[in-house]
């Protein structure tokens, strides 16, 4: 072909008639296909020159013309399972094209766990959480049952443990958080308690640098943007305080949230920002349901379409693999049973956690351990003088190891109820994603494929 192409530009050189030149061989000029020069004397199938890419077989093992991913996705195959590449809701089987990852994932599936078969606190309500993530436990503190309390109790997601030495004086209504910059639990106010904050180090609690004045029904959590602690007053109405790491600070913000008790109140990293919910006002005569963020300088209020009732005393902790804040129960008005509801937060909007979970008992808190990936939750009734623990964690989370999922079982791809591990099991499932069910009358690509298939039963038999 080349040969006899040089031999035709020469003849067309050495005439110097006709329109054809080098540049019209190679850029399509008249007459011309465009493209290189083996192209542009070659015709496509419509003889209009190259035929462009192949037309997808959706059955080669190969991701080819307009597919999205291998042999699935696209105008010409079919739609995708989980994991595999897309560019639109279309291209997915199931659950929904990521904008980040841009596969197919399915939507998390949220489950509440009762873990309250073994050994409990001593019954008491009004006590606080946090996760102290430098010892990987969830310690809890005092609270209040016909007495105020000082014990303190740890929980290592298979038991609780009472620790062998006393806290600061007896008290409730106060508030507790993990500092990081201190590498230890905070714990500030409460009625029974002074204006002296503490700190546990794991064994023993200690006095911490004189903060704020006396205070009780405030909220504490740790701001990781700005490095602090943040306080919000309760009772006393004393404002915000920030604890910058050896000293408390007293901002003057120009914008503030009306005074209120037992608001909830965690930070955020969608927001990237402390996020307050509801509480009471400084009467108590009027529940709120109103939201606040604080950036270090201002409180500014939180708009969103949806929003749970008015509500104080309720559960919060942020979920920072989902990117969600949850909340959990508390009370809409004095005297009223709890709330038993929970909601998640994504940034920008609220949405109910429809999963079948823990009793309308009265919440001592809620917080998140980041190396099980579970929400923690304590609860209390007062009927049966009874404690309980739930835990709330996500199936169907695209994962590579066990360790990254609350249930403790990656499998296909995804977190699991259980290792998944035999033949002709899968956990992705399009109509279950995160639950093991049997693979019937299909190839299991894990344990039985090729000479092998899945029978109508889920066993593993020889193809015919």
């Amino acid at each position: 072909m080349r040969a006899a192409l040089s031999a035709l530009l020469g003849l067309v050189l050495l005439t110097g008639c006709g329109g054809f030149s080098l540049d019209d061989a190679s850029d399509g000029g008249e007459g011309g296909a465009g493209g290189d020069l083996d192209g542009g004397l070659e015709a496509g199938p419509d003889g209009g020159g190259d035929a462009g890419p192949p037309a997808p077989t959706c059955a080669d093992g190969v991701k080819n013309g307009d597919e999205t991913g291998v042999d699935c996705g696209g105008p010409t195959c079919a739609a995708c399972p989980f994991g595999e590449g897309c560019a639109a809701q279309t291209d997915c089987l199931a659950g929904a094209c990521s904008s980040t990852s841009h596969r197919c994932e399915p939507t998390p599936v949220p489950v509440w766990e009762d873990r309250s078969s073994g050994a409990q606190p001593v019954p008491r309500f009004l006590a606080a959480l946090a996760y102290d993530r430098k010892l990987h436990r969830t310690v809890l503190f005092g609270g209040y049952r016909t007495v105020s309390m000082n014990d303190t109790w740890v929980w290592d997601g298979a038991a609780w443990t009472m620790a062998p030495t006393p806290g600061p004086t007896p008290r409730y209504l106060h508030a507790m958080t993990y500092d990081e910059g201190l590498g230890q639990v905070l714990l500030f106010g409460g009625i029974g308690g002074d204006a002296t904050p503490f700190s546990f180090n794991g064994v023993a609690w200690s006095p911490y640098v004189t903060g704020p004045p006396a205070d009780s029904e405030g909220a504490l959590a740790y701001d990781e943007h700005q490095g602090f602690s943040v306080y919000l007053g309760g009772a006393n109405s004393i404002g915000t305080w920030e604890l910058s790491p050896e000293t408390w600070l007293h901002p003057m913000p120009a914008a503030s949230p009306p005074a209120r008790l037992q608001a909830a109140m965690t930070y955020d990293t969608t927001l990237g920002q402390t996020f307050l919910f509801g509480g009471t006002d400084a009467n108590a005569s009027m529940v709120l349901d109103d939201q606040w963020k604080w950036d270090g300088i201002d409180w500014t209020p939180v708009t969103t379409l949806h929003t749970p009732a008015p509500r104080y005393a309720a559960g919060f902790a942020h979920d920072p693999d989902r990117k969600l804040s949850v909340l959990f129960g508390g009370s809409s008005f004095a005297g009223a049973l709890p709330l038993g509801d929970t909601w998640a937060f994504d940034g920008a909007d609220w949405s109910p956690v429809g999963a079948a979970g823990p009793p309308p008992w009265l919440v001592n808190g809620l917080v998140y351990d980041t190396d099980r990936h579970r929400l923690v939750l304590s609860l209390y009734d007062s009927v049966t003088i009874a404690m309980a623990t739930w835990e709330l964690h996500y199936l169907a989370v695209p994962c590579e190891a066990d360790g990254e999922c609350g249930s403790g079982h990656c499998a296909d791809g995804l977190c699991c109820d259980f290792a998944c591990a035999g033949e002709c099991e899968t956990c992705a499932s399009p109509g279950s994603p995160g639950r093991c069910v049997p693979v019937r009358g299909a190839d299991d690509a894990d344990s039985c494929s090729g000479a092998e298939t899945c029978d109508a039963t889920g066993a593993c038999v020889e193809r015919d």
